[in-house]
């Protein structure tokens, strides 16, 4: 488990570990009072890869948008929101 600076939130999967699929369920513990959260997926340069608003706290990425490459590294970040307010 990962937790993020000045939160309470914590990135529960995958985290610091090596994944067998390029179709990650991404999951973290819920905020109190978040209404949303926001999830990228980076690359090593930090490029934003992918992006998506979920209420709850784990969303599936589907590749539609990107192909993830098996071998490389891959950094996802979570923002927990209430309304436009980020927590």
């Amino acid at each position: 488990m990962l937790r993020l600076r000045g939160s309470n939130l914590l990135l529960l999967a995958p985290s610091h570990t090596s994944i067998a699929t390029l179709q990650p369920r991404f999951r973290w513990s819920p905020v109190d009072n978040a209404t949303g959260y926001d999830v990228k997926l980076m690359d090593r340069e930090e490029r934003i890869l992918w992006r998506q608003s979920v209420t709850s706290p784990e969303v599936q990425f589907s590749g539609d948008a990107y192909k993830l490459v098996g071998g490389q590294k891959y950094w996802w970040r979570v923002t927990a929101r209430q309304g436009e307010e980020v927590l």
